[in-house]
């Protein structure tokens, strides 16, 4: 073998070591995202247990209001490592520790607001305004997690599709919008439902 063969071949070998550690990185990168993710939205999860749970028990004798707070109030401490304060070029929060200082997320910013109304003497006069706090909420994880891009990477990187591969979604509207009987054939035509 030349020097030039020599050249080449040792060209090859690297070029596939390079390959393969882009692999083995973009897997692990994957891997940290989807853990990442999960941890998010268990969180969040907990969260909106305890926030649906209080707003339907609104009212309730056997309802214990102190316990439901104290765990919110534990799930948005935890919840400042995944959303951290935003620190503000006016030094707002200066003084404070290092996780308050700054501006909170809207994440927090949704439950610490749900706190605070939890805890009023009336609270049942905000059930609305709990309601849309904590759609808020689930909208502003929603936007950080970005499920559908989500989905796509996962199909990409995994050969796992989390929707049937159809590009027409069907709605509850879709569904209720037929009759009887054309409603069984659809549902059956579309495997929505069991032969």
């Amino acid at each position: 073998m030349t020097s030039s063969d020599w050249l080449s071949l040792a060209s090859c070998i690297l070029a596939g070591i390079a390959v393969l550690i882009s692999i083995l990185t973009s897997k692990r990168r994957l891997e940290f995202t989807c853990s990442t993710y999960a941890e998010i939205l268990q969180w969040y999860q907990l969260c909106i247990e305890e926030l649906t749970t209080a707003r339907h028990s609104l009212g309730e004798e056997s309802f214990c209001m102190t316990e439901h707070l104290a765990k919110l109030s534990s799930l948005i401490e935890v919840g400042r490592f995944f959303f951290p304060n935003k620190r503000s070029a006016d030094g707002y929060g200066n003084g404070k520790e290092s996780a308050y200082q700054g501006n909170r997320d809207a994440a927090l910013d949704y439950l610490v607001f749900s706190y605070e109304l939890l805890k009023k003497d009336n609270p049942e006069a905000y059930t609305e305004h709990l309601r849309q706090l904590s759609r808020g909420f689930t909208s502003r994880v929603f936007d950080v997690l970005n499920p559908r891009k989500h989905n796509e990477q996962l199909k990409r990187n995994s050969f796992v599709s989390l929707s049937s591969g159809k590009e027409d979604v069907v709605t509850i509207a879709d569904i209720l919008g037929r009759d009887a009987n054309t409603l069984d054939e659809y549902l059956s035509e579309n495997r929505l439902v069991d032969d």
